[in-house]
Formats: C-alpha cells, sequence, structure tokens
C-alpha cells in the first residue's frame, strides 16, 4: 500500500480515506474527498473548492493517510488534470499552471521539476494568491528524479549527479547515508543507482524495492532477483524476495511457499518450505508440512523436517523438539544429547564455549556438549 503525502506537517487522526469517504483537514476546516480514482477539497460546508484532481500517475492503488491532511494556507501540492501536471493549494488557486507532461516535487525542499516537450526544468516559483510568476530554468538530462537520501538526482545517460539547492549538481554524494543502491524514477518505472552516482539499472520496472542485502524488481505483481555485480536479474515470477542475503542465498516466496535462490538467480530449492532461516551456518532451519528441519547451502534437506521445533545450527549441533522435550542432533541426524529438556537456548554461550542453557522444570542451568549439567543460572 502507498501513502500519498499531500503535505509534510501536522496530524489530525489516525483515520484512513477509502472510496467515497472524506477526512477533515485541520486548517479551515476543509476536507479531502476521493472521487473514483480523484480527489478535491471542500469546504467546512461541503462546498466544492477545487476541481477533480489526482496526485499520483500510473494507476497506483493508493491511500490517503489523515494525519498527512494538515494544509497550511497555499501550501500546495503536485496534480494532475486532464493529463497535464502542476501545482495547486487546497482552496484551488493554481499556483504553477497546470501545462506540464511531468512533475517531480522535492519533499526535502519543496522544489519543483518538470518536463515539456521533452526538455526537462527546474521551476522557480513561490506559491502565492496573487498572479502566478515563475521562472523555467532549463537543465540538460534525461530525467530528474527523488531519493531516499534528502535531495534530487539528476540522470544523464550512466550517471546520477545528486543536486541539493537550485543550481547544484555533485557527482559525488558528500552527506551520511545508509546502502550502497537506491531506487530512481521516471515516470512510472524504476531504475537502480548507486550511491557513487551509477546507475546500474535503466528505469524500466514498475517498482524496485532495495532491501538491506538484496534488491527485488517488480513488473506487475511479481518479482525477481537484481545481481548488483552483473545487472542481471532472475526469472520475474515471484511473489516476494527475502530482504537478507547469507552467503550468497537468499529466501523466495511463490504460492504462499518459500524456497532457496542463489544471488545469480539459480533456484537451489523449490518452493516447498513454509519457511526458510538464512543464515551464516552451515545448515539452515526449515519448515514443511508444520515440521522443522535442516538443508545445507545445496538446498538438500539433511535433516528431515519431523521436529516440533528447532534452534538454529552452531558449532555442528542443532537442538531439536520431539514429543514435547528438547534434545541435540548433529548434520546427520543422530542423537547427541537425549531429548529431555523443557527449554533449550545455544546462543551467544555456546557459540564462544559450546555452553547451551537448558531448563528442566524449575531448575535452570548450563550443559556441556555431552549434555553433562554445569553451573545453575537463574531462570528467566
Amino acid at each position: 500500500m502507498k501513502i500519498v503525502f499531500l503535505v509534510l506537517l501536522g496530524a489530525v487522526s489516525a483515520s484512513t480515506l477509502v472510496f467515497g469517504q472524506s477526512i477533515s483537514c485541520a486548517h479551515d476546516s476543509g476536507s479531502l474527498v476521493i472521487d473514483g480514482a480523484d480527489y478535491y477539497f471542500t469546504d467546512s460546508l461541503g462546498e466544492r473548492r477545487t476541481p477533480n484532481f489526482k496526485m499520483e500517475a500510473c494507476n497506483n492503488y493508493m491511500e490517503i493517510d489523515a494525519d498527512m491532511c494538515y494544509l497550511e494556507p497555499h501550501k500546495d501540492f503536485a496534480v494532475q488534470i486532464e493529463g497535464k501536471w502542476g501545482c495547486m493549494d487546497m482552496f484551488g488557486t493554481e499556483t504553477l499552471p497546470i501545462i506540464y507532461d511531468q512533475i517531480v516535487k522535492d519533499e526535502w525542499s519543496d522544489r519543483v521539476f518538470v518536463k515539456k516537450n521533452k526538455q526537462w526544468f527546474e521551476i522557480k516559483y513561490k506559491p502565492s494568491k496573487g498572479d502566478v510568476k515563475y521562472k523555467e530554468i532549463k537543465l540538460d538530462c534525461d530525467y530528474v528524479s527523488n531519493t531516499d537520501l534528502g535531495c534530487i538526482v539528476i540522470i544523464k545517460g550512466d550517471k546520477a549527479y545528486f543536486s541539493k539547492k537550485m543550481g547544484d549538481a555533485s557527482e559525488s554524494y558528500d552527506d551520511e547515508y545508509y546502502g550502497n543502491y537506491h531506487a530512481i524514477k521516471n515516470g512510472c518505472k524504476y531504475g537502480i543507482m548507486t550511491i557513487s552516482g551509477r546507475v546500474i539499472s535503466p528505469a524500466i520496472y514498475d517498482y524496485v524495492n532495495v532491501m538491506e542485502s538484496t534488491i527485488a524488481v517488480y513488473q506487475g505483481d511479481k518479482c525477481g532477483l537484481f545481481n548488483t555485480a552483473t545487472g542481471l536479474v532472475s526469472q520475474i515470477k515471484y511473489d516476494e524476495i527475502g530482504w537478507l542475503e547469507r552467503n550468497g542465498l537468499v529466501a523466495y516466496m511463490l504460492d504462499g511457499k518459500e524456497g532457496l535462490l542463489s544471488m545469480d538467480g539459480k533456484e537451489i530449492t523449490q518452493a516447498i518450505y513454509q519457511k526458510i532461516y538464512v543464515d551464516e551456518e552451515t545448515l539452515m532451519k526449515v519448515q514443511r508440512n508444520g515440521k522443522w528441519g535442516f538443508i545445507n547451502r545445496q538446498g538438500k534437506e539433511v535433516v528431515e523436517a519431523t521436529y516440533e521445533a528447532v534452534t538454529g545450527f552452531m558449532n555442528g549441533l542443532g537442538g531439536a523438539k520431539l514429543n514435547g522435550k528438547w534434545g541435540f542432533i548433529n548434520d546427520k541426524n543422530e542423537v547427541v544429547i537425549d531429548f529431555q529438556f523443557d527449554t533449550v537456548n545455544m546462543g551467544y554461550y555456546f557459540r564462544k564455549s559450546n555452553k547451551a542453557r537448558a531448563r528442566l522444570g524449575d531448575e535452570c542451568f548450563y550443559i556441556n556438549r555431552k549434555g553433562e549439567r554445569l553451573e545453575d543460572i537463574p531462570c528467566k
């Protein structure tokens, strides 16, 4: 679901606007009404203030959160009317003529960029109630995009230039940042750029989701895994791509089940699992048909999914629960410590010194790799 940000100030309530309903906006007792795929503002008596307008192209399904419906006098926002773009305030005043083919309004600085007759411009203007005064400043670029970096990027060829103020376009990003990869957008299509300003994918996808260590690219409601090293994409057939990559592997979801995918797009397992935990250990825990087991990095189920629950696999052992009791198994599914404990916890101490926490009734203690009881500890 996509939230449309009318403005960036204030809050009213936690309600959400749905089709055929309206929400009250804090300033001047006005309301925002949704009418099919369009919107309009009314005054406190319900009289229409504005013509119908759109706030997003591409037919994206949207919600409007009432928290974002606080409008200052003459605060304007980008609108589309009869296929053209410009800016308008909640009173229906055009603060920028609605004559452009495309518009990008920077949510960080309120800078406005427009496209007209295949040429991009930055607009120098100040929203006002009087005559609209503005100036088009011509840009030498292919397109302009918002980013999550707190600045606009200006795209030309395979290069992205970072711009924080009018007339400024730097080849390098000189602020604190998170992540090496970021989505860029041209009209209704998305691409990918690096923090060094290199465009590694043109804007050809319906959506791009840059996650912690993976990138999913979408065509319609299906996605594929983008390989940042090669620029190649797996088959675009999955419902979801996992956000976490470990040792070149990532989970995917297809038809409600999960499988394992390598970063070069090769399917390591079919989508047969309810859950796969991708981690850095030798074996990864999986759930199939309500039971738990372990697979290796080649996708082989080396410990069949027959257990009620399992811990992660660590230092050659994994905790497993059978018939309500916990014990420990090795990577050959051999029982190393009998199923006798109420709970077990491997965690940091097992990784460091091969000691696991165990509980039996009201007693809690450490055990070693042989299951021998060590010192008692408080039960938590």
